[in-house]
């Protein structure tokens, strides 16, 4: 259990706990929709998000976040559940895209030995995490019906709330909780744009 420092303001402890929780929460959703077979993950996304997220909150917590930690904690948690049921309800993860991206995962951890700098080993794994969601944009772009619209919504304002959390504005602190956000706000527009150009209805 990651310790939340003494030095941490109590309201963005609070508030860090809330991003956790609504980031926690927005996985019931997903998880449920993919044991009835509607949600497909991209096995190569969740592969890589889950290995990179426990990259990055090792050297985010090193680099001395604590109040915007809770986001980042939980989402590394889930996100294992959900690779693991990937591999029986998922999508993809053998293609040339996916295998390219897998690669780029593995070069951030020889990059992370090499290098044993906490910071530098966040700034590589958010990079190699970029190229995780490539695989999810493509499918969520040709089969918006495979992602869940509620757990995005609901990740999306774990984000935006995990932002109050921010005390010091450092590179190393803000990165990447806006990282995040973006990274939700283009998942909502691209499954709210596709399904309703596929006259699709968004899970």
């Amino acid at each position: 259990m990651v310790l939340l420092a003494a030095s941490t303001p109590l309201h963005s402890q609070i508030i860090g706990v809330l991003a956790g929780l609504l980031a926690a929460c927005s996985f019931a959703p997903y998880i449920r929709s993919i044991l009835r077979g509607t949600t497909k993950p991209h096995r190569a996304s969740y592969g890589i998000w889950s290995l990179l997220s426990m990259i990055i909150l090792v050297s985010y917590f090193v680099t001395g976040a604590r109040g915007t930690i809770w986001l980042l904690l939980s989402i590394t948690c889930l996100q294992m559940v959900v690779f693991i049921l990937s591999f029986k309800y998922g999508m993809g993860g053998f293609q040339r895209l996916d295998i390219v991206c897998l690669t780029g995962a593995a070069i951030s951890l020889i990059l992370w030995a090499v290098t044993e700098n906490p910071l530098t080993a966040l700034y590589i794994s958010i990079f190699i995490e970029v190229l995780g969601w490539i695989p999810t944009i493509k499918k969520t772009f040709l089969y918006p019906q495979t992602e869940n619209l509620a757990t995005w919504l609901i990740a999306l304002c774990a984000a935006s709330v995990n932002l109050f959390a921010i005390t010091e504005f450092a590179l190393k602190i803000y990165l990447y909780p806006v990282y995040v956000l973006i990274s939700d706000v283009m998942m909502v527009s691209i499954i709210i744009q596709r399904s309703r150009k596929k006259k699709l209805k968004p899970l």
